[in-house]
């Protein structure tokens, strides 16, 4: 009667010891994955952080924005105590790995990838403007854009588009590069010009034809309307 009874004492202590451990060993896990999502912040805070200070650094009056793709959250990353970052690309917007490594007390390293959008005021036409045609200020306006979603040789002030000429159609709202302008022909073929040639403290003027289109500063052939003879002369405009 007494083993009997010293079995079920033996039992009945096994079956209230087992949830116990289960609790121990839940708590243990609850404990690694908020140290997990705790890393992870800490590694999304500190890319923004680096990765907007650059931007701002080159575009100081921008709307600058930087997201984070999250890092798997199965993985676990110890704590660590000084972090180097060190981002894999000269761009300061746009999709921007940046390589992470913890110095100590557990080494270890990653990568994150940041998203940066830069959004500043560029240059785009205020209607439908055909080819050849010679900008005016009432022909462009500034609005606001993501400069990820752009090109190289936007402009970001007027003044280097009014005067140009277009090399094609430009539609309402179209952002303008830099390429698809050049400078108007100052003269034409077939146009009468002045010649002035200089010789030391000499300075003569004559009257003659341009032989073909030129833009300032382009040399082209011109015919001297006194000696009937071909000269090369720069475009003074």
């Amino acid at each position: 009667m007494l083993q009997s009874a010293a079995l079920l004492w033996a039992l009945t202590a096994a079956a209230h010891a087992t949830p116990v451990q289960g609790r121990s060993e839940a708590s243990a896990q609850t404990a690694v994955a908020t140290d997990t999502r705790s890393m992870h912040a800490r590694l999304a805070d500190e890319v923004q952080t680096l990765l907007r200070k650059r931007a701002t650094e080159r575009f100081a009056n921008a709307q600058i924005s930087v997201r984070t793709q999250p890092l798997d959250p199965r993985l676990n990353l110890a704590p660590c105590g000084e972090l180097d970052l060190s981002p894999r690309s000269d761009n300061v917007y746009g999709r921007i790995p940046v390589a992470i490594r913890c110095l100590g007390p557990q080494p270890w390293s990653v990568f994150l990838t940041g998203d940066v959008s830069v959004t500043l005021p560029v240059v785009v036409a205020s209607q439908s403007i055909a080819r050849g045609s010679q900008l005016a200020a009432a022909d462009l306006a500034l609005e606001p854009k993501d400069l990820s979603r752009l090109r190289n040789q936007y402009l970001t002030s007027l003044e280097p588009a009014v005067g140009k000429e277009t090399r094609s159609p430009l539609q309402p709202d179209g952002v303008i590069y830099a390429n698809m302008l050049k400078e108007p022909l100052a003269v034409h073929r077939g146009e009468k010009v002045t010649i002035l040639a200089k010789r030391g403290p000499v300075h003569i003027r004559v009257r003659g034809e341009a032989l073909q289109d030129g833009m300032k500063g382009a040399q082209i052939r011109v015919k001297n309307g006194q000696s009937e003879r071909t000269v090369h002369a720069w475009v003074q405009g």
